[in-house]
């Protein structure tokens, strides 16, 4: 039993792994997500800008 508890441990050590690789790439994707949506934003405010001066 002692062999079976030890496998568990290790097959949630290798789960755990796997949810924080997952975790760590969708963070990266959020970021980037993030850093495009500010700079279309920002553009928007330039061309609103623009436009008011028209």
């Amino acid at each position: 039993s002692l062999a079976n508890s030890e496998s568990h441990r290790e097959a949630l050590g290798v789960a755990l792994d796997k949810a924080r690789h997952c975790q760590h790439e969708t963070n990266i994707e959020l970021t980037v997500k993030k850093s495009w949506h500010a700079a279309t934003h920002l553009e928007f405010e330039k061309l609103c800008s623009e436009n008011r001066t028209l």
